[in-house]
């Protein structure tokens, strides 16, 4: 689960099941492809993840930070 990235949207104002669907909208794929990808079932790509943080955050926060994989169940 991409933590940081999920954290960091609500920061900027995107309720939390809305960030699935605003992905999607940045990445042009589906709904259920960003809640894979966001779920840390398949991962971003590279440039993905470059959009992403362009896009949203005009490219300053760290990739690794943002794209950082947490596991679900851990606290």
């Amino acid at each position: 689960m991409t933590r940081n990235l999920i954290a960091e949207l609500v920061k900027k104002g995107i309720p939390p099941g809305n960030i699935a669907k605003e992905i999607a909208k940045t990445l042009e794929v589906s709904e259920k492809t960003a809640r894979n990808k966001l779920n840390g079932v398949t991962a971003f790509t590279f440039p993905e993840a470059v959009k992403i943080n362009d896009d949203w955050f005009g490219g300053t926060l760290n990739l690794e930070y943002l794209f950082k994989q947490s596991d679900r169940l851990s606290a």
